[in-house]
């Protein structure tokens, strides 16, 4: 878990997600996506038993300072080469990048200093040239990263947010054809969202409350009309209260109608969120797991905006264990939706769970390698056509290559 060094000390669970996302040419319009939407409908045949075998570790660091404290991971070809890249944010004051070689191995970490306390990762492009481009929140503010297109970044740009952040995503809210972010913060209660220019400057534009602690944020298009909406996963300002998911609507102006609500009581504290077309009807749908990781609660879409919780599934994390993050993918390669959830305690565990297309799962399936209790990233890192894993751990990153049953 991690510490967030604010005026009291709050233990949080980490939340991930980053997604790869294809970068654009310079005259079209930006593709933009987020953390914890995985990857899906990748090609190379049906995969019926996908199999995670010992990762491969990389260290993030260069002292036990830093390898005891890294936090989020995103996977993204940074320098253009057709090879992931990835990402990880440590907990004081810097994230590390290292270059793939396209065959599941990495290169030697080039240190960037983010600010204090650096979080969640979401990758776009965000000046429209055609390179990937990064945002990270760092306590108050949410800092932009410039691409060069090398794997390095220019001078950052630090967006002040209020008092705190748990999460951010990015979006075109304003439909310019020009990504946008927006970050939530469990100390405040408040939701910011920042408008591009275009040329990866941005200009607050609306903040605002929901009367909840929102600790998960995701974008996508919950009442099908074309224009981002939000859904955010709070928890109770009530002692008993276990939480709710607050959905609010966006008008294509950058700002939201007030929200629906799906209130997730009989479940522990809520954790993490993701996002995914579940039951495969065209409408989104959303997975919610709770803090202690005994459930992932399955909220399916209306298609107008409005959701209703279909089904509990129970995780078999050992007891204490606790769940830090949960992604969509299409692990097996049969079009449908799956799940994976991350460990949030040292030594971790990583569960996946194969969809049925019908909105269901199969039992879930572990893989412990004694390292991972963090953050998630799902992408093709040696370029065979499956989905792999990057988990973050107090070492550093660790690899789960998907072998499709052959370790």
């Amino acid at each position: 878990m991690r510490l967030r060094l604010t005026g009291q000390l709050l233990v949080l669970l980490m939340l991930l997600s980053a997604a790869v996302i294809p970068m654009p040419p310079t005259n079209a319009k930006p593709v933009v996506n987020n953390a914890g939407a995985g990857v899906s409908n990748q090609t190379g045949g049906l995969c019926q038993t996908p199999h995670f075998g010992q990762p491969r570790g990389f260290p993030v660091g260069d002292d036990t300072t830093f390898l005891d404290n890294p936090d989020s991971v995103a996977a993204v070809d940074l320098n253009q080469d057709n090879a992931i890249d990835f990402i990880v944010t440590q907990l004081l004051d810097t994230m590390q990048v290292r270059l793939g070689d396209g065959n599941g191995g990495f290169g030697p970490p080039t240190t960037f200093v983010t600010g204090a306390n650096p979080g969640k990762i979401v990758t776009a492009d965000f000046n429209l040239d055609g390179k990937p481009d990064l945002a990270t929140g760092n306590g108050p503010n949410v800092s932009v990263f410039l691409g060069n297109g090398s794997g390095g970044f220019g001078t950052r740009t630090d967006l002040v947010t209020g008092i705190g952040f748990e999460s951010i995503a990015v979006a075109d809210f304003n439909l310019d054809g020009k990504p946008d972010l927006v970050a939530a913060g469990a100390a405040d209660s408040k939701v910011t969202v920042f408008l591009g220019d275009g040329s990866g400057n941005f200009s607050t534009h609306q903040r605002f409350g929901l009367g909840e602690s929102p600790f998960s944020l995701v974008a996508g298009d919950f009442n099908l009309d074309g224009k981002p909406d939000l859904a955010l996963a709070c928890r109770s300002s009530q002692p008993d209260g276990n939480g709710s998911v607050f959905i609010l609507l966006g008008n294509g102006n950058g700002t939201f109608i007030p929200a629906l609500s799906v209130g997730l009581q009989g479940q522990p504290p809520i954790g993490c969120m993701t996002m995914g077309d579940f039951n495969l009807d065209g409408k989104p749908d959303l997975a919610v797991v709770d803090v202690f990781g005994a459930s992932v609660a399955i909220l399916q879409g209306a298609g107008d905006g409005r959701f209703a919780r279909v089904r509990d599934i129970a995780l078999p994390f050992r007891t204490g264990e606790g769940a830090a993050d949960i992604v969509t993918a299409d692990f097996n390669l049969d079009g449908f939706p799956d799940l994976a959830v991350s460990g949030s305690t040292f030594p971790g565990e990583l569960l996946v769970l194969l969809g049925t297309g019908d909105g269901g799962f199969a039992a879930p399936t572990s893989y412990k390698d004694g390292s991972t209790s963090g953050r998630m990233a799902v992408a093709d890192v040696n370029n065979d056509g499956k989905p792999d894993i990057a988990v973050t751990s107090p070492q550093g990153v660790a690899i789960f290559l998907n072998t499709c049953g052959n370790p």
